[in-house]
């Protein structure tokens, strides 16, 4: 098969995916602005360090500039001015000498960060773990306390610092061996620990002062700290977006094809877990379970230690009848359409499939989408066809929620036979222009 017959399908979902993420209208006044900021703190900064600090933030620029051609932000659509709209809200509120530009990433990952210089990056998937406004505002709250705190420029500055006084220990430990006493090596050794362990602690303490800042921002805006505590405890929440771990992959089974229990059961796990960080044994919600707890090599404190940090600020129970519910912003059907054509642009098919799904199951009728699901479970057989599956489909660990999971688990615990014939029956059924081409 030819990709010249599958031109008429490509163009179709093609078409369906327009508007997908594009540069700024005005790049080069942005790239300008990139360098402005760079050359104003770079001028500010002690001689000492000040080649250092050059370097890594002409680095972090060039990394935007090459993003930003890349079509990796989103800069077209509703959801970039909407959080601009937040971070306006949050500066001319607190009354702060602050210019934010917003980087909308098309990552599914739920992550924001600040990069320093009121430059700050706000993935999409932070917008599917975190439903109401107030959430969010307190997220960017933080964020924009990491800033105004100097936070970025203080842990580029101590690297500078632990850099030189790290050099020395490193070219002895480069050095032979054979007359070096046991002592000596592991005080050597015992010294880098201690450089090591000191900057993720400095890390953590900033996440804690940024926490306590942003409380400050946050209370401004007239909400109670009770919001606050429940964006930290987000973190760890698994997402509303479905309540059956099954009810996803079901959208894929048809007549000719139906589910089997071999592919819906949770293969044995060696040791009891399958990932790599803090999390619960697997339970009623399908939480998956993990090999280690997490250890000192942390930037960010435990989540239940910012939480008892904050609970003296909170005056309402993190949950309860009391509790507001505040507003949600709506935005998941919007995110979802967004990260789809993400994934399919990124040929990353096993989140495009669970991202069609996903809209599929909030609106059943729309054939469109339906032709979309196809198009990406095709594309997934075709890499398993081509023996590159696992870069097309992520683990199960990579979702936070059951019913996502369940998909991902269901295509991996399918021989290949299995998964063309699976394939090919849902292709007849929603996508017959795609299964008239396979055929």
């Amino acid at each position: 098969m030819t990709y010249l017959r599958w031109l008429p399908v490509l163009l179709a979902w093609t078409t369906v995916l327009s508007g997908q993420g594009a540069p700024p209208p005005d790049t080069t006044a942005l790239f300008a602005e990139l360098t402005r900021r760079t050359a104003a703190v770079v001028g500010a900064t002690p001689v000492a360090r000040r080649d250092f600090l050059r370097t890594a933030l002409t680095e972090r620029d060039d990394y935007l500039r090459r993003e930003i051609r890349d079509s990796a932000y989103l800069f077209d659509g509703a959801l970039r001015p909407y959080l601009e709209g937040l971070f306006d809200r949050i500066v001319m509120t607190n009354e702060l000498d602050l210019d934010p530009i917003v980087f909308l990433d098309q990552d599914y990952t739920s992550n924001a960060f600040s990069m320093g210089q009121g430059l700050f990056t706000i993935n999409l998937g932070l917008l599917r773990q975190l439903g109401t406004e107030e959430e969010l505002l307190f997220v960017f709250c933080h964020e924009v306390a990491h800033d105004r705190l100097r936070h970025q420029l203080s842990k580029l500055r101590g690297l500078a610092d632990r850099q030189a006084a790290v050099s020395p220990t490193l070219r002895k430990l480069g050095r032979p061996t054979l007359f070096r006493s046991q002592r000596r090596q592991r005080n050597l050794i015992q010294d880098l620990r201690d450089h090591t362990y000191a900057g993720f602690r400095l890390q953590r303490e900033a996440e804690l002062q940024a926490d306590s800042l942003a409380l400050v921002y946050f209370s401004r805006l007239g909400y109670p700290a009770s919001f606050a505590a429940r964006a930290l405890a987000a973190g760890s929440r698994v997402p509303v977006d479905s309540s059956r771990r099954d009810e996803l992959v079901e959208l894929l089974a048809t007549e000719a094809a139906p589910l089997q229990e071999a592919w819906l059961t949770p293969p044995p796990q060696l040791f009891g877990g399958g990932g790599f960080g803090a999390g619960a044994a697997e339970g009623a919600d399908d939480k998956p379970a993990y090999f280690w707890e997490t250890d000192s090599l942390l930037t960010h404190p435990a989540l239940a230690d910012r939480q008892q940090r904050m609970r003296g600020y909170v005056t309402e129970q993190l949950a309860g009848d009391t509790l507001q519910t505040g507003h949600a912003h709506g935005l998941r059907d919007t995110v979802d359409m967004a990260l789809l054509r993400a994934h399919f642009q990124g040929r990353d098919y096993g989140l495009a499939l669970v991202a069609a799904l996903r809209l599929l199951h909030q609106q059943p009728d729309d054939a469109a989408l339906r032709r979309l699901s196809a198009d990406a479970l095709l594309e997934v057989y075709r890499a398993a066809e081509a023996h590159d599956f696992d870069e097309a489909v992520p683990p199960p660990e990579f979702f936070h929620d059951a019913a996502s999971r369940q998909v991902v688990r269901v295509l991996r615990q399918m021989r290949q036979s299995e998964l063309k014939a699976f394939t090919l029956a849902y292709l007849q059924y929603a996508h017959p222009a795609a299964y008239a081409a396979q055929r």
